[in-house]
């Protein structure tokens, strides 16, 4: 099976190191991930939702796509996820 994608932003982060926060209220993320990679398709990182993402942005990286992705789990599940921000710290 596919992951699927939800959401989708294009950012444009300086090169450098640089945190992205998620405000979530859940039970269990069920899977779901945030995935940041160069407009290119080259991957930064991908981390869990509930987790604060650590990125190391490339010089030659200059404009980036946000996505949440969610992952199939071995036993299929509902699942209520409310994300109430994203920021940057």
């Amino acid at each position: 099976r596919d992951n699927s994608s939800f959401v989708r932003q294009l950012l444009l982060l300086g090169p450098g190191r640089h945190r992205i926060r998620t405000d979530v209220s859940t039970s269990d993320t069920g899977g779901l991930r945030w995935a940041l990679r160069c407009v290119d398709g080259r991957n930064i990182s991908e981390w869990d939702i509930a987790q604060t993402g650590q990125l190391d942005i490339p010089n030659d990286c200059g404009v980036q796509w946000l996505e949440l992705i969610g992952r199939p789990l071995d036993m299929p599940a509902t699942t209520e996820v409310v994300v109430s921000g994203v920021r940057l710290i």
